[in-house]
Formats: C-alpha cells, sequence, structure tokens
C-alpha cells in the first residue's frame, strides 16, 4: 500500500508539471504555437516507438524474470547490450535524417518552424527511447515511483524550467521546440546515470552478437503492443496535423493533456503490479481471479478520479487562455477512452509477461485497420472534435479487443 500511494502522489506531480507547461505554452505561445510544440513531440513519440521495435517490452520481461531469479549481473549485461543496441540501431537513422535535410528542405519547401521541428526531431528520438526503455527497467526493479516520475513528469519538468529560465530574452514557438529537446536530452541522461547507480551497466565483448542477434527477435515479435498503443493514442493527432491547422492540434493536445490525469495512471499501476505478476507467472499461478480482483479495485478508483477531474474541467481551462474554450468539451469525450485504456492496462501487461505477442499483434493489426479509417472520417467531418472521438472510440475498441483475446486464449471470463 506504501509503495501505491508514494507512486500516486508522484503520478499527480508528473501531471501537475505537465499541465503547467501547458499552460505556460498556451499563454506565451498560443494555440498555433502548442500546435507545433505539441506535434513535434507527437511524432518523436511515433517515430521512437517504431525505432526501438519493442524493446521496453522484452526488457521488462527479462529484467522482471532476471529480478525474481536474483540474477543482477545479468541484469547489468541486459542494460549494456540494449544500449549498444540502440545505439547501433538508431545512430545510422538519425545521420541519414542529417544528411538527407538539405534535400528534404529543397523538394517539400518547409518553413523556418518546419525546418527547426526536422532538427529536434532527429536529435530527440534516440534519447527518448532510453526514456521508455530503461523506464521499464526501473519498473521491473521496483523503482515504481522513479519510474512513473520519468514516463510523465520529469521531461515537461525540465522543459518548464528551460522556457522560464529564459522567458526574459526567449518567448517564441522555435525556442519551446528547441527547450523541448534538451528537456528530453536531459532527461535521458539523467535515467541512465540512475539506471547505472541502481543495476549498473556490463559491455561484455565476447558473444555479444548473438545476444543482439536474440535482441533483435525478441524485439521485432513485441513491437505489436508498440504498434497497437502507438495507434489508439497517437494516430487520432497524427492525422489531425496532416488534416488541420497547427492550432486545432494546440487545442486537442491541451486537452489531451489534461486527460492524462486519468490516463497516466496506467504507468502507476504498471510499475506497482508488474513484479508481482511476473512472480506469480514464474510460479505458475493462474491469473484471472488475480485479474478479476484489479480489475474491480482500480475500477473503483479510477471512476472516482474521473468524476474529480470532470468537476473541474471548466476551471483548468479558464486558465489556457480564450483560444482554448473548446477544449473543455474535448477532454469530456475523451476521459472516456482514457479510463477504458487504463483499465485494461494490466492485462495487456500480462501478455507481455507471458509473452503472448500473437494475441498482441492480432489486436494491433485489428486496431489498426479500423481506427485509421475511422479517425479519418471524423476528422474530415467534424474536425477537432472528430478526432476527439475517434480517440475515445478507438479505445474502447482496442481494449475490448485485448479482453476478448485474453478470455479466449486463458479460458475464463474477466
Amino acid at each position: 500500500m506504501y509503495r501505491l500511494i508514494r507512486a500516486v502522489i508522484t503520478r499527480f506531480a508528473g501531471a501537475a508539471f505537465t499541465l503547467l507547461l501547458a499552460i505556460y505554452l498556451a499563454r506565451t505561445i498560443g494555440a498555433t504555437g502548442s500546435g507545433y510544440f505539441y506535434y513535434a513531440l507527437t511524432l518523436i513519440v511515433t517515430i521512437s516507438q517504431v525505432m526501438r521495435l519493442g524493446l521496453d517490452s522484452v526488457v521488462l520481461r527479462k529484467t522482471s524474470a532476471l529480478l525474481t531469479r536474483n540474477d543482477l549481473p545479468l541484469i547489468r549485461v541486459l542494460n549494456g547490450d540494449v544500449l549498444l543496441f540502440t545505439i547501433l540501431l538508431g545512430l545510422p537513422i538519425v545521420l541519414i535524417g542529417w544528411l538527407i535535410k538539405p534535400w528534404f528542405v529543397m523538394h517539400f519547401g518547409l518553413n523556418e518552424m518546419q525546418g527547426v521541428l526536422y532538427s529536434n526531431l532527429l536529435a530527440s528520438i534516440l534519447p527518448f527511447s532510453w526514456l521508455w526503455i530503461y523506464a521499464s527497467t526501473l519498473r521491473a526493479l521496483k523503482w515504481s515511483s522513479l519510474s512513473v516520475f520519468i514516463e510523465v513528469g520529469i521531461t515537461s519538468l525540465l522543459t518548464l524550467l528551460i522556457l522560464l529560465a529564459f522567458s526574459t530574452t526567449q518567448n517564441n514557438a522555435t525556442f519551446a521546440l528547441q527547450a523541448q529537446t534538451m528537456g528530453i536530452v536531459f532527461s535521458a541522461l539523467i535515467l541512465l546515470t540512475t539506471v547505472g547507480r541502481v543495476s549498473g551497466f556490463s559491455f561484455v565483448k565476447n558473444g555479444y552478437w548473438q545476444r543482439a542477434k536474440r535482441l533483435y527477435s525478441e524485439s521485432l515479435s513485441s513491437v505489436w503492443v508498440v504498434i497497437s498503443n502507438a495507434i489508439i493514442v497517437w494516430s487520432p493527432l497524427l492525422l489531425l496535423g496532416f488534416l488541420a491547422e497547427p492550432s486545432d492540434v494546440g487545442v486537442y493536445n491541451s486537452a489531451f493533456r489534461v486527460t492524462m490525469i486519468v490516463g497516466a495512471f496506467s504507468s502507476v499501476f504498471k510499475s506497482i503490479v508488474t513484479p508481482k505478476l511476473a512472480a506469480l507467472l514464474d510460479n505458475q499461478v493462474q491469473m484471472p481471479e488475480a485479474l478479476r480482483q484489479y480489475t474491480k479495485w482500480v475500477g473503483g478508483g479510477l471512476s472516482l478520479v474521473l468524476l474529480c477531474v470532470w468537476i473541474v474541467l471548466g476551471n483548468i481551462f479558464s486558465l489556457f487562455g480564450g483560444e482554448f474554450t473548446a477544449a473543455s468539451g474535448l477532454a469530456t469525450v475523451m476521459l472516456f477512452g482514457q479510463f477504458t485504456n487504463v483499465l485494461v492496462v494490466m492485462i495487456e501487461t500480462l501478455l507481455i509477461l507471458d509473452n503472448r505477442n500473437d494475441l498482441l499483434k492480432k489486436n494491433a493489426v485489428f486496431s489498426m485497420l479500423f481506427s485509421l479509417p475511422l479517425c479519418w472520417f471524423l476528422i474530415v467531418e467534424f474536425g477537432v472534435m472528430g478526432a476527439a472521438i475517434g480517440f475515445s472510440i478507438t479505445n474502447v475498441v482496442s481494449r475490448a479487443g485485448v479482453i476478448y483475446l485474453f478470455n479466449k486464449s486463458y479460458s475464463c471470463r474477466l
């Protein structure tokens, strides 16, 4: 219970920094500038998810299993292998991106803001990948509160501090994008230092390529949960960026960041329960009853949080300014999608730990075929409200697919 309370407090601290950053950006660079800022973040998240190939799921599963056996030397080897693997995989992508930038600018006619966005994207994707991969390491090592804060708060805090430090000399969307990149890089350095102190890194040359080949094979098979999560969370925003104005992206993101007060509870529950689920699976304990109890407990707590957030929505968005009046209605719609996603997150985590990538693949393919055309249609017909509706429908349908596949494969009813 103490770990849960500490993780919840950390979660709210992270949410507070994220919300303060969103309000600061709304007040200083408006809806259009905020749109560029958060669209850049969306691209960073999406590309880094593809680039890391599901390594965070592999690290979560392997580190949890090694910790259960108290095999700390192999955890250090895994940490080193993953770091080198991501550098060898990601650095060529980043270098190629820099080399083709002049061609890209010439053929696509990027304006100044889009050129800055392109550069910051290349500088951020590798550090951002480390953030999520090694946050999974800390979660498996039972450093729950720290992993939660890293996932939901540290980048926002550092970005906000950088913006405030230069607020008297810089107050524009270009510098906001640069501050975002600096915040991501500093966050990654802090995280790598922390993992080094908690468990350490071992770089073992002998047999590395064989281990790297296994990592590649396992991560590639685990990429489906990454694709599924990217689709249900980010596809409405990506499509909105293509089909609407930057100001619409800014308004949508202000609503999304507020609803993440509910949504980011998934990090809390995963951090608390993952080591327990890993131990139960290692001991061949059946999961259905434990998950039923979890669903009842989490559902009650989340319902209370959902009600509290809904009550204060109007007051929160009054802080953003007149350009964001539509955000309250968007957030009301999106809250139900966030609630559904968090409610089912532990079933997905169990499938990751039990290496049921076949089920995750089926659900990811189904989610993609369902959500992309739906969100495209809704955005074209209803604009920014269509993106919010698409977000919630996609979350509900995708999470229903996870429950169905779990029940069918484990012969139970949740």
